[in-house]
């Protein structure tokens, strides 16, 4: 990764405003010399006897992540004026957040967006 602090911003599955959490990931790390991670997870999907379709949807899935990731890449480059490092896993939402931090040494804040309520509605 980098020399500096890593700061850790999960990507929700949908492109909503996080420009909270972006802004002060990118911030910080331009002023430590660090970097912004960008995570999304798909979470897989249990269809069981049908495991063809399972991996049809896994692969759509992850075609959206990058899309909706896509949509965060560039306003993290102009704030921290470094390229963030994008990570792209398979699992549940929980424990795959959990190992990718225990996985990366370098990681040094997970950041965090709160919603409001008008917010959750949209």
């Amino acid at each position: 990764m980098s020399n500096g602090s890593t700061f850790l911003v999960l990507i929700p599955e949908e492109v909503k405003d996080i420009s909270n959490s972006l802004r002060y990931a990118s911030f910080r790390a331009r002023e430590t010399g660090g970097r912004v991670a960008l995570l999304s997870i798909v979470e897989p999907e249990e269809i069981g006897a049908w495991g063809g379709v399972d991996k049809v949807m896994t692969d759509d899935a992850f075609d959206r992540a990058r899309k909706v990731m896509e949509h965060y890449v560039a306003s993290v480059q102009e704030l921290s004026g470094t390229e963030p490092l994008t990570l792209f896993r398979k699992g549940q939402r929980r424990a795959t957040l959990l190992e990718v931090i225990e996985s990366e040494p370098d990681i040094s804040a997970f950041v965090l967006t709160a919603y409001s309520d008008e917010a959750r509605r949209n």
